[in-house]
């Protein structure tokens, strides 16, 4: 295996031709034995680059320090219907993915809902460009501890949640940026959510979790009993944090659209939900947050519940202004909240 350089526009996907060469090591055939060859020539800290083609992958590890892997457009890895492990394993400290590519987790022949698309636990985890990780039994990406940022993107038919992001020890831990990624559930549904951010337990929390210009797919929930079957059906959750952002996200089916829990100083901007089952923007125990321009509707199956809820019994402080969320819902708004300082409510409709 030698140290290759190719063009900078092949790195991220964008063809042959042109562009500054950069020193990368070039993944010498379609199996394990040829990713692993690439992975101890690149090193720690070391670049690789897959080629178009189908790769075979069964337990892919990414097992060095802080590399960084580019696809060409084209590089499909499917994991082999023998594999009993995730699709990548981040073991080293942190992996970042670039580029136009697929990972099939081949769930139909390979169904054990252990098993995640990318597991980075605890590392840190970046992943930029047209990808497309599907097809995954269990959690499409599963990221503990460290950062993760996400640039574009799709995860489709997971078994479980989309995305999780968990901490436990979180004193002034960052909390993760999501632009531009979709999640389309509606296939392959076993409960749970969309994009889940828990910020960790206790009285402290996580910084800046940034969720923005997302589309989420969950099943509908047509009726009453299938809304208390599916509790955990939430599109975006985000929990323990503070100054945290939700915005301009898009969002069909499931039980609620966007709910902050534990938030303080936190903004709910511009996202937009259909048939949701009880709520399209729900806010726990939060405190000087800001929720408005939010737009929505039910499914006409709930008509007890509220485009709004609003629960808890922290400080309060929320401003809750100019959402329009009353379509086939019962009523816009439900604040229940028991405050020191009144949430500021104004022109719902």
């Amino acid at each position: 295996m030698s140290l290759t350089k190719i063009p900078s526009t092949m790195l991220l996907g964008g063809g042959s031709g042109g562009g500054n060469l950069e020193t990368i090591v070039v993944v010498e055939g379609f199996d394990m034995a040829a990713i692993n060859a690439a992975k101890i020539a690149a090193g720690d800290g070391g670049k690789l680059f897959f080629p178009a083609g189908g790769y075979t992958i069964a337990g892919l590890t990414a097992d060095f320090d802080d590399q960084e892997w580019r696809f060409e457009r084209g590089a499909i890895l499917t994991r082999s219907a023998s594999s009993l492990a995730h699709g990548i394993d981040v073991t080293g400290n942190g992996l970042t993915l670039k580029g136009d590519f697929v990972i099939d987790m081949n769930r139909a022949l390979n169904s054990a809902p252990d098993w995640i698309g990318i597991d980075a636990n605890p590392a840190y985890l970046t992943i930029e460009g047209d990808w497309e990780l599907k097809n995954c039994p269990g959690v499409g990406v599963n990221c503990h501890e460290e950062k993760l940022r996400i640039k574009g993107g799709k995860i489709s038919n997971t078994g479980y949640m989309g995305l999780y992001w968990v901490t436990t020890t979180n004193t002034n831990r960052e909390a993760p940026t999501i632009d531009g990624l979709t999640i389309d559930r509606r296939t392959g549904w076993a409960y749970s959510g969309g994009i889940i951010i828990n910020g960790g337990a206790g009285g402290t929390q996580s910084f800046g979790a940034d969720v923005r210009n997302c589309v989420v797919y969950l099943p509908p929930l047509m009726t009453v009993g299938a809304r208390d079957a599916a509790y955990d059906s939430v599109a975006i959750e985000i929990n323990r944090c503070q100054q945290a952002n939700a915005s301009h996200n898009l969002i069909n089916g499931g039980r609620i659209g966007v709910s902050f829990s534990g938030l303080d100083s936190s903004t709910m901007t511009a996202n937009r939900g259909t048939l949701l089952g009880d709520y399209i923007c729900e806010m726990v125990d939060c405190n000087f947050c800001t929720m408005t321009g939010n737009v929505g509707s039910g499914t006409g199956a709930t008509v007890a519940h509220y485009g709004i809820a609003i629960s808890g019994s922290s400080a309060g402080g929320n401003s809750i202004v100019g959402n329009c969320t009353k379509i086939l819902f019962g009523a816009s708004i439900n604040d229940v909240q028991t405050v020191s300082y009144p949430n500021v409510k104004a022109n719902n409709v």
